[in-house]
């Protein structure tokens, strides 16, 4: 099993600021979600070992992530998922919900996204810190 890093806290910021953009209703507004990460997240996204025991978190992520353009993600796959297991599950749904007044409510989830675009690409950036691989990827989504 791997230590629970930051990785989970970082996924669980990304979707809770996803719950944020759907709480947002103006009447014929797109609400389009924009997502650059770093080669670190995009490993962790793409699949593999994150950590999390929760099967229904893992492929939720899964799905989201990996996806291709025009296909739909819908979160209800979570209702009911959080685990209270020890793992980056817990720390995933705790940051899920942190700008919440009550917790982020997993037993009755509504949002569906779309995603738009995804590329992968290297940057010719001179400022990215060369300690890091340079590779970026870019998820375009829109909340359904």
């Amino acid at each position: 099993m791997l230590a629970v890093t930051g990785l989970p806290n970082k996924a669980g910021e990304l979707f809770n600021d996803l719950k944020r953009l759907e709480l947002i209703n103006l009447n014929g507004v797109r609400r389009i979600f924009v997502y650059v990460t770093d080669d670190e997240m995009h490993k962790y996204l793409s699949g593999g070992r994150r950590g999390i025991h929760n099967s229904a978190l893992n492929e939720m992520l899964g799905k989201f992530y990996n996806g291709n353009p025009g296909n739909f993600v819908d979160f209800r796959c979570l209702n009911g998922a959080v685990n209270q297991e020890r793992d980056g599950s817990e720390t995933f749904f705790n940051c899920a919900s942190k700008s919440f007044i009550r917790k982020f409510d997993f037993s009755n989830i509504g949002l569906k996204v779309r995603i738009i675009y995804k590329s992968d690409f290297t940057s010719q950036s001179t400022s990215i810190n060369r300690q890091k691989s340079s590779g970026l990827h870019l998820r375009v989504y829109e909340i359904m």
